[in-house]
């Protein structure tokens, strides 16, 4: 894995612990993986053609990086977010698949506990945020 332990000690962004941009592109993708063979959470995830699928994933792995502290999102703002996946009938089973499979992909990544650990609390924090 290529997690930036010299961030730990400048007190960074999750982001950057985490490995900042390439990073961020592998978990989306190793999500999105997970999340299309997954039928709790396959609708919110699956696009028509691979052109579509592909804008989508870009577009999530901005957004998660701007939610970690890496560079501003220039996209669908978190209000608008959660009002869309409200009306796909997002629900805390859906929100619990998300933290199985992030949660299985980071210990699969051989990620330190402790970053697995606040990566899963940051994960969580969203979840009334989202669900709200």
């Amino acid at each position: 894995t290529s997690v930036n332990a010299d961030a730990f000690v400048r007190n960074a962004t999750l982001f950057s612990r985490l490995g900042g941009a390439p990073e961020v592109d592998f978990f989306v993708r190793a999500f999105y993986g997970k999340a299309l063979v997954d039928g709790r959470i396959r609708k919110f995830f699956d696009f028509d053609d691979a052109t579509e699928m592909e804008i989508q994933l870009r577009k999530q792995i901005a957004f998660v990086s701007t939610l970690l502290g890496g560079p501003l999102f220039d996209g669908m703002a978190a209000t608008a977010a959660r009002h869309h996946l409200k009306s796909l009938g997002l629900t805390v089973v859906h929100f619990d698949a998300f933290i199985q499979h992030l949660t299985s992909i980071a210990r699969g990544h051989n990620m330190p506990p402790p970053l697995v650990e606040e990566l899963l609390q940051f994960s969580a924090s969203l979840k009334s945020e989202m669900l709200g």
